[in-house]
C-alpha cells in the first residue's frame, strides 16, 4: 500500500524523472527509512541514475550516535553511498543567536548543497508524510497564517526538493517498517509536548479525531491541496503584475510605478510588497500584519527631487495603509530637514511632537527629531527589527 501511494505521488507531481541523481535525507527514523527503502526498490522502475544518503547528526541527543551507526550499516548492506556530518547544533545556534530548529534547518540544507555539488545530484528527497502536512496546516492556522500557510507542505519545492511520502499516513509507514523488519530508530523528543508541533500531534489532533472528525488528517490534506491550487494562481498573477509595474531593479533597490501599483487589487499589492522584500532581503519571514499602527520611511532619488513626487508617494502609501485596516501611520525626520517636514505635511500628516538632541549628526552635533502622524490605519513592515524602505516613483 505504501509503495503504491509513493509511486502514485511521484507520477502525479512528476517528482522523479529518468537519470535523476537523488540525495535522500535520512535520520534513521521510520519516515526516512521507509522512503529510502522504497526508492531503492523503485530505482530500476523509475530509471534513477543514483541514490545517495545524507545523514546529519545534530549532537544533541545521546542516542543519536546509535542512529548514525544504524544508517551507515543499512547503507553499507544496500551498497549505497552514505554521507555523514556531525554539527553541534546547540553550540552553533548560541553563536548565531538563533533557535536550534532554525540552526538545524540551515545546517541540513547547507549539507545538501555540499553533497549535491560533490555527486551532481539534482533532487533531494525529504520524508515528510501526510500527518506532517496536517500538523503544519493546523500550526499555521493557530498562528494566524495567510493563505499560503494553509497550503501546508508542498510535494515539491524549487524544482529539486521532493516529498514522495507526502500522501502516506504515519501508521502505514510504521507498519511498512515492521513488515520489512527495518527496525528504525524512534526519536524520544517527539513525545515531548513542550514543542508546539508535538502538542498538535499528540494532543490536538487525537482530540479532534475523537470529538469532531475522525478523518481530520485527510480533511486537512484536501484543504491544503485546494489552497495550493489557488496559491499557484495568485502567485502567477502577482509575478505578472510585478513585472508590469517594475521600473528598475538592482541588488539593493527596487523601483515600482506608483500609478500602476495603485491600480492593482489589494491582495496583489500586499503580495507585491512581500515579493519585493523577499528579493531584497532573501526572505519575507518576519513580515506580518501584526499591529494596527506603523512607522513608514521614504527615500527619493535625486533625479526626482523638487517635483512633488515624495509627498504624492507618501500620501498614496499612507492612504493605502489606512484603508487596509490600520488606524495610525507615523513618520519622523531630523529637525534640520525642513523639506522632509514639508513633504509629510503636504501628504496629510500632522505634527505630534518634538524630542531634542535625539539624532547625532555627521559633524558630531546633536539635533532634535520631529514626529508626525496620520490616523485611520496601517501596515507594519518590519524585518528582524529593521524598517523596510521601498522606493516608489510615478
Amino acid at each position: 500500500m505504501v509503495k503504491e501511494t509513493i509511486l502514485n505521488t511521484i507520477k502525479k507531481y512528476n517528482l522523479i524523472e529518468p537519470n535523476d541523481t537523488i540525495i535522500v535525507a535520512v535520520s534513521g527514523g521510520p519516515d526516512s527509512m521507509c522512503l529510502l527503502d522504497n526508492l531503492i526498490e523503485l530505482e530500476q522502475e523509475l530509471q534513477i541514475k543514483k541514490i545517495v544518503v545524507a545523514h546529519l547528526n545534530h549532537m544533541i541527543r545521546e542516542e543519536a550516535k546509535s542512529e548514525t551507526v544504524y544508517v551507515q550499516e543499512y547503507c553499507k548492506n544496500k551498497e549505497i553511498d552514505c554521507y555523514v556530518k556531525f554539527v553541534d547544533i546547540l553550540k552553533k545556534s548560541t553563536e548565531l543567536k538563533i533557535g536550534t530548529e532554525e540552526c538545524g534547518r540551515r545546517e541540513r540544507y547547507a549539507f545538501f548543497d555540499e553533497i549535491s555539488e560533490k555527486v551532481g545530484a539534482n533532487k533531494i528527497a525529504i520524508a515528510h508524510n501526510l500527518n506532517d502536512n496536517a500538523e503544519t496546516v493546523l500550526m499555521h492556522l493557530l498562528r494566524g497564517s495567510g493563505i499560503s500557510g494553509l497550503g501546508g507542505i508542498k510535494p515539491y519545492r524549487e524544482g529539486k526538493f521532493i516529498r514522495p511520502l507526502i500522501k502516506c499516513d504515519r501508521a502505514d509507514i510504521e507498519n511498512y517498517c515492521e513488515e520489512k523488519n527495518l527496525q528504525p530508530k524512534f526519536d524520544k523528543t517527539n513525545k515531548d509536548n513542550t514543542y508546539t508541533r508535538n502538542r498538535i500531534r499528540n494532543e490536538l489532533i487525537p482530540y479532534i479525531q475523537k470529538k469532531f472528525n475522525p478523518n481530520i488528517i485527510e480533511t486537512l490534506d484536501r484543504l491544503s491541496e485546494l489552497v495550493l491550487d489557488e496559491e499557484d494562481y495568485m502567485q502567477n498573477a502577482t509575478e505578472k503584475a510585478f513585472t508590469e509595474i517594475l521600473i528598475e531593479q538592482e541588488n539593493t533597490k527596487i523601483v515600482l510605478n506608483l500609478k500602476k501599483f495603485n491600480q492593482q487589487e489589494h491582495v496583489i499589492k500586499t503580495r507585491i510588497i512581500m515579493q519585493t522584500t523577499k528579493i531584497l532581503y532573501g526572505t519575507s519571514n518576519g513580515i506580518e500584519k501584526k499591529h494596527n499602527y506603523c512607522n513608514v520611511g521614504y527615500v527619493i532619488m535625486y533625479d526626482y527631487w523638487g517635483n512633488g513626487y515624495a509627498s504624492e508617494a507618501l500620501k498614496a502609501v499612507s492612504n493605502y495603509l489606512l484603508n487596509s485596516g490600520y488606524y495610525l501611520v507615523e513618520c519622523s525626520c531630523n529637525e534640520l530637514n525642513v523639506q522632509s517636514s514639508k513633504v509629510m505635511l503636504k501628504a496629510g500628516f500632522k505634527k505630534d511632537g518634538y524630542i531634542a538632541n535625539r539624532r547625532l549628526n555627521k559633524d558630531g552635533s546633536y539635533s532634535g527629531v520631529e514626529y508626525y502622524s496620520k490616523t485611520k490605519w496601517l501596515y507594519n513592515f518590519s524585518l528582524f527589527g529593521w524598517i523596510i524602505y521601498i522606493n516608489v516613483v510615478i
